[in-house]
């Protein structure tokens, strides 16, 4: 992404909104051929010609760095997803062990506790409702 925006040499003015490409594209034609008369006889067609396709491809390389940056948000995404789901996984895994192992079957022991304390943070985080 980088080496294409080191690409752009010159700036040119922003097109209006609502133009499609080819449209302006017939335009930039129509004024190399001498179609379209300027009012400003000091303004060359070529170079107006000229100034509205850098447009057109400065517009295409604004449209590509935005869905380039999309792809990435969204790799990012499920990325994150993948991670929170592997770290859940885990959590639960560790809670099952907890549960079975010797100390767990004391109900005064540190790890009785604990337990009991994890049972009620994943009863809370998925939303489940307490008894009455």
């Amino acid at each position: 992404m980088a080496q294409r925006v080191s690409e752009v040499t010159e700036l040119v003015p922003w097109l209006r909104p609502g133009q499609s490409h080819s449209e302006l594209r017939r335009t930039a034609r129509r004024l190399r051929t001498r179609q379209i008369r300027l009012p400003d006889p000091r303004i060359s067609p070529d170079l107006l010609a000229h100034l509205i396709e850098r447009a057109i491809e400065q517009e295409l390389l604004v449209n590509w760095m935005m869905a380039e940056l999309g792809q990435e948000s969204e790799l990012h995404r499920v990325l994150e997803e993948r991670n929170e789901h592997e770290r859940v996984r885990h959590a639960v895994a560790g809670f099952h062990r907890l549960k079975e192992s010797p100390e767990a079957s004391d109900p005064e022991s540190a790890v009785a506790q604990r337990l009991r304390r994890m049972h009620r943070e994943r009863r809370r985080e998925m939303g489940r409702a307490r008894r009455k």
